[in-house]
């Protein structure tokens, strides 16, 4: 008797995997790394790693007492993407560009409902973002990164000493545009 296993079967890292086959019966299974179980379906692990990757070989006998020959699948456990979403940002302007690395496509959610798709979406609210990034195999990554209100001070440039004779008016000015509060001494407002 033959049975068909399926040639190729590929999981992500981290996944639960489990090998079956298309009859039942009493089958024994030998992979990679010592590996032995017996059933008709098996659970090769709960936490895939590239360890496991290899050929697994079935063989036994179905319920009806067919012998089976030996047939085999190839495990292939592929890593997870390792995604970057960047450094935390300052938000001086309306917004930012958000920026993510180490995958294929890219889902972003943030603060006040925020969803965008791609590499470099932009966002304008202060807070944490989560970017889940998938590669060509399926598998996923994430990372998140976070905006900042930038709290910019700005420096003033005024001069720092103004001569007047007695009995003069003191100009005081600065060449930035904008509203000032000036003090000095004796009460001076």
């Amino acid at each position: 008797c033959q049975i068909q296993l399926d040639s190729l079967v590929k999981v992500c890292s981290g996944s639960m995997v489990t090998l079956s086959t298309p009859t039942a019966g009493t089958y024994t299974w030998k992979g990679p790394n010592g590996f032995v179980a017996t059933g008709d379906t098996i659970t090769v692990s709960t936490n895939a790693t590239t360890a496991l990757n290899g050929w697994y070989v079935v063989t036994g006998e179905t319920e009806g007492g067919c012998i089976i020959l030996p047939d085999s699948v190839q495990l292939v456990v592929n890593p997870l993407p390792i995604v970057e979403a960047g450094i935390g940002q300052a938000i001086a302007g309306d917004t930012v560009e958000l920026e993510a690395i180490g995958a294929n496509t890219y889902a972003w959610s943030g603060p006040n409902g925020y969803t965008a798709t791609g590499a470099n979406p932009r966002a304008s609210q202060v807070g944490i973002y989560v970017v889940v990034g998938t590669d060509l195999n399926g598998c996923i990554g994430t990372d998140t990164t976070e905006i900042v209100k930038d709290s910019i001070v700005c420096r003033l440039d005024v001069d720092s000493l103004v001569q007047v004779c007695v009995g003069s008016t003191a100009i005081l000015s600065t060449t930035s545009p904008g509203t000032y509060s000036w003090t000095g001494p004796n009460g001076f407002t």
